[in-house]
């Protein structure tokens, strides 16, 4: 290798290395993690308000589990008509309409901190 090659092999290996920090860094601002729980209606108990805990009943043999919702957390029914962001108050209506049928209940939580950020209905 001759001076010029040196540099520009320098040059290329530099830029390689920042461009493999740069992603490594994006890699760990990335740490948000939710979790996802698929379950009936009747293994839930829903909260009385917002910023309050509920409950729910993963599997038959687990624990239950408890889960704070906060006013972020989203409600979300879905139905013939597509998707539908609703209240509290709303989503424990349309659960109390379908009561222990078969119908699936999504909540999504932060396993760090045990807050929901969204529940999807479908009816």
């Amino acid at each position: 290798m001759n001076a010029v090659t040196d540099k520009v092999f320098q040059k290329t290996a530099a830029g390689i290395l920042v461009m493999l920090l740069g992603i490594t860094s994006a890699y760990a601002a990335l740490d948000y993690i939710s979790e996802g729980l698929e379950l009936k209606v009747s293994e839930i108990s829903m909260p009385p308000t917002q910023s309050s805990s509920m409950s729910v009943k993963p599997c038959d043999e687990c624990d239950r589990l408890t889960l704070q919702v906060k006013e972020s957390t989203t409600y979300i029914i879905k139905n013939a008509g597509g998707n539908q962001a609703v209240s509290l108050s709303a989503f424990k209506s349309a659960m109390l309409k379908i009561g222990a049928a078969e119908s699936q209940v999504l909540v999504f939580y932060i396993p760090d901190t045990n807050v929901v950020t969204e529940m999807r209905l479908s009816q």
